[in-house]
């Protein structure tokens, strides 16, 4: 961090009762850098997936959620409703969740399972990347009070790639593992009359209790992941730190965690209304001043008509400008949703292990390039002589 840390001081309230600090997780998200970093992922997330579309000529079918110009299209001219805002909300697991949903779908043709793979593994990538460095940024704010940078963040989300991405992919090699177990016995049914399908009936169990340790994994590593994220970030260790203390905080303290991600998500609402409607009173304030030189009705027709409206190069021109403006605000939806996961990490290990809440591992981390740097000729040379005969 820059100069000295200054510890964040907490509030006689959050004292008292700590999850208060949830609340704060509002404010926090609402922060230029991580809405940046977000907007950056949503367009990489979508990017990778239309190109994975075209690959497998699947006509967008598993990309569900990431559309810039979805909630936020509503946000610059319709009201929502509560309904709708608490949906939003919880877009960052629905992104997520998605393409394994078709991976796990019961004979989805090897085309789409592998489809569905790479988009779930790109997925990862890019929220396990970017939401670090997203959730570091968070983490050290409500630590010590201080800021860092974009590219500071960034580096320490790299420098901590594989615990980011590898922890949430480890337990679909164990899925993968119970699976192929369940694969032979699978083959029985392909013998014709009832002898293969007795056999295998018989055998049932076998299948059912491999689907218990995949149910067991794969609950694990959906209500986990952001607590993965949040364990590198706030404690810089590696995947295997993240996936136990994830999977232990979820399986020892289920109705406690459910609590958190309650109140986070009920803040988070209240969150996006007030970011929603403060981005609608910037563009409504650009247009209102730029009508007192132009004529309002051509103005208003750019601003909240857009291409689909009128296809010339002048609507063409505004909605790009208002598509950062929809990236920005849609971004922070996923600033306040690794932010809030860091804050409930933070409880949670707390009450687990005690942790004080201003601890913070890996401090200078950020600073640590992607691969070390290989020493000069000169210093080598200068070492081996100082090593005595």
């Amino acid at each position: 961090m820059d100069g000295h840390p200054s510890q964040a001081r907490p509030t006689r309230l959050s004292r008292r009762f700590p999850p208060v600090r949830l609340l704060r997780g509002v404010g926090i998200a609402l922060d230029a850098r991580k809405m940046i970093l977000a907007a950056v992922g949503l367009a990489l997330l979508g990017a990778g997936w239309e190109l994975l579309n075209w690959l497998f000529n699947r006509n967008g079918t598993l990309v569900v959620g990431v559309d810039p110009e979805g909630v936020s299209d509503r946000m610059l001219g319709l009201p929502l409703s509560p309904e709708s805002l608490a949906w939003a909300v919880a877009e960052p697991f629905r992104v997520l969740t998605a393409p394994f949903v078709g991976a796990f779908s019961t004979a989805p043709g090897v085309r789409s399972f592998v489809h569905a793979i790479l988009a779930a593994v790109w997925a990862v990538a890019v929220w396990g990347i970017l939401g670090g460095a997203i959730a570091r940024i968070a983490a050290v704010q409500q630590a010590t009070g201080d800021r860092i940078g974009i590219v500071r963040a960034v580096r320490f989300a790299l420098s901590r790639a594989l615990g980011l991405v590898g922890a949430p992919l480890a337990p679909m090699i164990g899925i993968g593992f119970f699976a192929a177990l369940c694969a032979p016995i699978g083959l029985l049914y392909r013998i014709p009359g009832p002898i293969g399908a007795t056999v295998a009936g018989a055998l049932a169990v076998l299948p059912l209790l491999a689907g218990l340790m995949m149910s067991l994994l794969l609950v694990g590593v959906a209500a986990g992941w952001p607590l993965m994220i949040a364990t590198v970030a706030v404690e810089a260790e590696d995947a295997f730190d993240a996936l136990s203390r994830a999977y232990s905080y979820v399986y020892s303290r289920p109705s406690r965690y459910a609590a958190y991600v309650l109140i986070s998500w009920a803040a988070g609402v209240i969150g996006l209304l007030v970011v929603m409607f403060f981005a609608w009173l910037v563009v409504h304030l650009a247009q209102w001043g730029l009508s007192f030189g132009g004529p309002s009705n051509r103005i208003g027709g750019l601003f909240f008509g857009g291409p689909k409206i009128d296809g010339s190069t002048p609507a063409r021109v505004h909605a790009a400008w208002l598509t950062v403006v929809r990236l920005l605000t849609h971004g922070w939806i996923y600033s306040y949703f690794f932010t809030s996961a860091t804050l409930i990490f933070v409880l949670l290990r707390h009450e687990v292990d005690g942790a004080a809440f201003h601890d913070l591992g890996g401090t200078g981390a950020e600073d640590l390039p992607f691969a070390p740097e290989l020493p000069q000729e000169g210093a080598i040379a200068s070492k081996t002589s100082e090593i005595p005969a």
